[in-house]
């Protein structure tokens, strides 16, 4: 199937959003080499890159967001690109009112976990993309999460499978 792209530590490419900046070094020193840090939101359009986006809250899209900030961006990033993994961070006791947008994206976790806790999450990710059983499964869940209807849910499942069968890309 020359058609599948086995991700892996060096191919994943990963975005921080963070107003304050975010140190990545240790993780280039984990062996994830495709990393980037933007300072702001600028467009939908710049995600398009990126495999796994993480998204601080304070202060992050607070122009475009008042209220919700960089919560509501990476709900709207969700949104946008569903087939992306989104994680919120942030080194802050957060307001009550952004916890509506933690169940929208793949996970939240503290900026100032170990980086072993950030490693899980990349490598979950990857383990994801790398299963196409546990792809379809996170497809199928945001699917219905955007309240797709079934019959369509069906029909791309079907496409999916046929795509490994035939090796042949239906989707596009």
């Amino acid at each position: 199937m020359t058609n599948i792209n086995i991700k892996d530590r060096k191919s994943v490419k990963i975005l921080f959003i963070d107003d304050g900046g975010f140190d990545i070094e240790p993780l280039k020193q984990l062996g994830y080499i495709d990393i980037d840090v933007e300072l702001e939101f600028k467009n939908m359009n710049q995600f398009d890159p990126y495999d796994i986006i993480f998204c601080d809250i304070n202060d992050v899209a607070k122009n475009i967001y008042p209220i919700g900030q960089g919560a509501q961006l990476a709900n709207d990033i969700k949104l946008t690109h569903p087939e992306k993994f989104v994680i919120i961070f942030s080194a802050q006791n957060q307001k009550p009112s952004f916890h509506k947008y933690y169940e929208k994206v793949d996970a939240v976790i503290d900026k100032t976990a170990d980086l072993y806790v950030f490693q899980e999450v990349i490598n979950k990710y990857i383990a994801i993309q790398n299963d196409p059983i546990a792809y379809w499964e996170q497809l199928e869940k945001e699917m219905i999460h955007q309240k797709l209807k079934k019959i369509y849910i069906s029909k791309l499942e079907h496409y999916f499978v046929l795509y490994f069968l035939d090796k042949k890309n239906y989707f596009f």
